[in-house]
């Protein structure tokens, strides 16, 4: 199915468990990224910032990586739900937030549920990320829905942020993601999947970090 598309809003720092919630902020701030001053959070996103290709272009080898988060879309009063990665430089995320999370596309996969289909289970789907390290994969996210924020909770929240909070036909919303198992670090593949115990499935999807340049011999 087609999903025209309106408007794009990033949420952050959305741990339902504070224990959690403050683990995923310390890590950041061992990255050298500041605390929020408030929390959750969210920002709209360029149209131009989300892909569903296999591969994105990068500028370094060692200073992005990707999150897993799960992902809401809103079409002609439906609203569905799949699972994405906010892939972020780090680098420019220590004087921003905001602006880091424009350099590099959202990625998101190309199937959805409906959200009615997972409401009465929801807290028992699974969010994971597995990064590519030294020819081995290795999870780097994994945690239950439980532990972040609700599909309802995200709703009102970010509907108090619209101009127009009744207007929510081609609007898709990152849910912020979960802390991670290890230390961030490079990855040059990024796979991540939203994973349904009850129901027996899966939404995957998976994306190549492709340096830009890679054919240029110039300095």
């Amino acid at each position: 199915m087609a999903f025209p598309l309106s408007k794009i809003v990033n949420a952050g720092w959305v741990g339902r468990d504070k224990a959690s919630l403050m683990a995923h902020i310390k890590e950041l701030e061992e990255e050298g990224i500041p605390a929020p001053k408030e929390v959750p959070i969210c920002f709209p996103i360029p149209l131009d910032r989300i892909t569903q290709d296999s591969a994105i272009e990068v500028i370094d080898e060692s200073d992005h990586s990707g999150e897993v988060e799960y992902v809401l879309l809103f079409h002609r009063g439906s609203v569905y739900v799949t699972v994405g990665s906010d892939h972020t430089d780090r680098k420019i995320e220590v004087n921003g937030v905001p602006k880091a999370k424009v350099f590099y596309p959202n990625v998101v996969a190309k199937k959805a549920w409906r959200l009615g289909d997972v409401t009465q289970h929801w807290d028992e789907l699974i969010l994971r990320c597995r990064i590519h390290v030294n020819n081995e994969k290795i999870i780097y996210q994994e945690a239950p829905l439980a532990s972040i924020i609700g599909h309802e909770e995200l709703i009102e929240f970010v509907k108090s942020k619209l101009v127009a909070p009744d207007n929510l036909d081609g609007l898709l919303v990152y849910s912020g993601t979960i802390a991670a198992k290890i230390r961030i670090q490079y990855s040059p593949v990024w796979d991540f999947e939203l994973e349904d115990p009850v129901r027996k499935m899966k939404i995957s999807h998976s994306y190549t970090c492709v340096p830009t340049g890679n054919w240029f011999n110039g300095e």
